[in-house]
């Protein structure tokens, strides 16, 4: 299973465990990322898999199709074989995730003269189950 760290915690513009944030500039915060991985294929050792999400640090498990990878460190997301709802032990895993960033309007930001740097920074664990 894998989950999600946020290393730049409480720089999110709106809180939210799926909201990393994207850091700070002259105290202000620049807005938050998303990663998530949508309705992408998962392929574990070669085969397709299907996606499952535990919100109780993996003692139950239940299909889904959208599965943001959020930074609350109860949620967990693993593969499964197709069609059930159990963690399948796999070697590798090919798995692609998005991204979608959100940037606070030009008026609500600071006033600066240089680029804005986006600073996000997460981190994604392997946790053996």
């Amino acid at each position: 299973a894998i989950v999600g760290t946020d290393n730049r915690a409480g720089t999110t513009s709106e809180t939210d465990d799926n909201n990393y944030g994207l850091g700070r500039v002259h105290g202000s915060t620049i807005g938050f990322y998303l990663l998530w991985l949508g309705a992408l294929e998962s392929i574990g050792d070669g085969e397709s898999v299907d996606r499952i999400v535990s919100s109780d640090g993996g003692t139950t498990w239940s299909a889904s199709d959208t599965l943001y990878l959020t930074h609350s460190p109860s949620k967990r997301i693993s593969w499964a074989a197709p069609g059930t709802k159990t963690p399948k032990a796999l070697t590798t895993i090919q798995q692609k995730f998005m991204l979608d960033t959100q940037i606070r309007p030009r008026d609500q930001l600071p006033a600066a003269n240089d680029a804005i740097p986006l600073d996000g920074f997460a981190t994604i664990s392997l946790v053996y189950l």
